[in-house]
């Protein structure tokens, strides 16, 4: 009987081993396939994209499945994002649905859903708005009432690392293909990477450089928390250094602010400062050395960048703008404009040439639902961790990074008007509930 069960071990082990080579190869022929069709300018169908990715979902198992919903994050200009991820959602519901647990932060979900509703109601009706502005929250209440102890979290992180670091090739590939593969020409053109100098449309290999920028952070954090409890390795170190380089290309502010809170945060955290500080500098000293030698111009346009104009690049006054709005307008601050085509509506209401969407998230939330809306939003962060708190016993500060990291990436950028930004909230609270204490960070099953 023992040697049974231990046959029955071995056999499922190879199972799953194989299940994850398979998992692997349509994963890297996704990638292959975006970088054809972006790059090369290969005519592939969106819903060849799609295929490929449904079949990575369903050869994957649970890790493999989150894992994909979160690459959705940065590979949010290449395909239908908002379907993939309500794909790896409903596979992860079918192969799992009966270890979900209903819990009263499910109240928060409905409430959001049933106050942007109101406002859909009041102005232009559309149930398909009201339903995609749900899918964020509703990924992370799957995640906080399943079973989530058997996520590999190294193994995840590091897809999202590899998934970013492709799209940021496939983003260098599409400028030295605009530039005929002249290198200096490209990188003289380039100027910022993510941007498309020639269209303001932000698709394909195409990113907001500060969105980019933050993806890169938001990449790396995941491989600096292996690091800190000795499970990474050689590969995540040079995957951090190749983020960090990329991230730098942006020449995004947002990027530099939140790269100096991440490397405040790991040091404070550490257990062991001095070889977390070593560790950080040499990362940030490899990324200036390679600048300084291959592209010292990337450095030049950073010092420049910030000379040219001031540190919030003009967010203050659009700050102070929509807060006149706010105070000015007590139906606005008390019950908002609704989500749905909220820049149109701030436009024609503002009568201004200037943005018409706010860059402060929590501005953002009075914006489109009032001071309700926003309470809405404060409960579901804080179920969040008080969630996670129940879950992991053991939370350090490490935990909390990169929910940190991303409340101070909103302050200068869209929150609830920025569906991949809130699917971040997802991978926040994954990172809350690993226990770090732990060579192999691992999640403990949810007993609530």
């Amino acid at each position: 009987m023992p040697k049974k069960k231990k046959q029955n071990k071995k056999t499922q082990k190879k199972l799953i081993v194989n299940q994850r080579v398979l998992f692997c190869l349509f994963f890297a022929m996704l990638m292959a396939a975006i970088y054809i069709k972006y790059v090369l300018e290969v005519n592939i169908s969106p819903m060849i994209l799609m295929g490929i990715l449904g079949v990575c979902v369903l050869f994957g198992g649970r890790t493999e499945i989150l894992g994909i919903a979160m690459c959705c994050i940065p590979l949010y200009t290449s395909l239908p994002f908002a379907y993939a991820v309500l794909i790896c959602m409903a596979v992860y519901v079918v192969k799992y649905g009966k270890e979900l647990r209903v819990g009263k932060g499910l109240l928060l979900l409905l409430g959001i859903w049933l106050w942007e509703m109101m406002h859909l109601l009041v102005g232009s009706y559309s149930f398909k708005v009201g339903m995609l502005n749900l899918y964020p929250y509703a990924l992370c209440f799957l995640l906080m009432y399943s079973d989530s102890k058997k996520i590999e979290y190294r193994f995840l992180v590091r897809l999202v690392a590899v998934c970013t670091i492709c799209m940021c090739f496939t983003t260098i590939g599409r400028h030295l293909m605009d530039a005929g593969f002249n290198v200096t020409q490209a990188f003289i053109r380039m100027q910022r990477l993510g941007f498309d100098n020639k269209s303001t449309e932000i698709v394909g290999a195409y990113f907001n450089p500060n969105m980019l920028g933050y993806l890169c952070i938001f990449a790396s954090v995941g491989l600096i928390q292996l690091l800190g409890v000795q499970a990474g390795n050689l590969g995540d170190t040079l995957m951090v250094i190749v983020l960090l380089a990329f991230g730098t290309m942006t020449l995004s502010k947002t990027y530099l602010v939140c790269l100096v809170a991440m490397i405040v945060l790991f040091i404070i955290a550490s257990r062991n400062k001095f070889k977390s500080t070593l560790m950080l500098f040499v990362m940030i000293a490899s990324v200036i050395l390679i600048f300084t030698v291959a592209l010292p111009s990337v450095l030049n346009n950073f010092a420049e960048r910030w000379m040219e104009e001031d540190v919030t690049s003009s967010r203050g006054t659009l700050f102070v703008q929509y807060n006149n709005l706010l105070i000015s307008s007590p139906k606005i601050l008390f019950f908002g404009l609704g989500l749905h085509q909220l820049g149109d509506k701030l436009g024609t209401i503002l009568e201004t040439s200037m943005s018409n969407v706010s860059h402060n998230g929590f501005q953002e939330v009075l914006l489109a639902w009032g001071i309700p809306g926003l309470i809405l939003f404060l409960g579901f962060i804080a179920s969040i961790v008080g969630h996670a708190k129940k879950v992991n016993k053991s939370m350090k500060l490490t935990n909390y990074i990169p929910l940190i990291l991303l409340l101070l990436k909103v302050q200068a950028g869209q929150l609830v008007t920025s569906y991949y930004t809130l699917l971040m909230f997802s991978m926040a609270y994954i990172s809350l509930i690993q226990d770090f204490s732990q060579k192999d960070p691992q999640a403990p099953s949810i007993a609530s």
